[in-house]
Parts: structure tokens; C-alpha cells; sequence
């Protein structure tokens, strides 16, 4: 993500994450852009939701899987590529904010 830094808050008992325009519920898996719900599958959640809490960091094709199928699971690359479509998607113009380094 990029240069918009999340701010988590706790209330209630879940938590959240803001940037840009988006807000992220993990209580429910929801995403909200200017406080309309947007569709996002749990995966692309699940991708933006980690993401959004190293903004600046660069993540390798593994750790993207790891956050996403966490446990070691064996992931065709066509599956992360997919989320990240879907993540992008979701964000709609901020879909942008999520890059693709090469040789990472």
C-alpha cells in the first residue's frame, strides 16, 4: 500500500484499520469505501487487511500467501494473482495503492 499510513483502533472488541478513503472491519470482513460497503471476497480481505498494516512494506509472493492461506499451504501462483485482481477490485480507485514489484 502506499503512502497512507492505517490507523488501527479497538472498540468493542474488533478491530479496524483506516486509509485513504477505505475502512476495514475485521470483525465481519468488511470494506468500506467512503462508508459504502464494497464488495471483497475474504481472501481479498484477508490480502488488503495485511497489506494495510505494513504500508511501506514490499512482500515477497510467499509472505502474500502465507498471510493469505496461512499454515504452509501449497498455493498455485494463478490463486494469489487472482486475489490481488480481486483486492484491487474491491479498492476501486484506490485498487492503485497495491503494486507489483518484479524479482521480489
Amino acid at each position: 500500500m502506499s503512502s497512507h499510513t492505517p490507523t488501527r483502533a479497538l472498540a468493542t472488541g474488533f478491530q479496524a484499520c483506516r486509509f485513504a478513503n477505505a475502512y476495514l472491519r475485521l470483525e465481519d470482513f468488511t470494506l468500506l469505501w467512503n462508508g459504502r460497503q464494497r464488495p471483497c471476497s475474504r481472501k481479498a480481505f484477508e490480502l488488503i487487511w495485511a497489506l494495510a498494516q505494513m504500508p511501506r512494506k514490499t512482500f515477497s509472493r510467499d509472505a502474500l500467501i502465507e498471510a493469505v492461506w496461512p499454515g504452509g499451504q501449497v498455493v498455485a501462483d494463478e490463486a494469489l494473482t487472482q486475489v490481488v485482481f480481486r483486492a484491487r477490485v474491491a479498492l476501486g480507485p484506490a485498487g492503485d495503492l497495491i503494486k507489483t514489484v518484479r524479482g521480489v
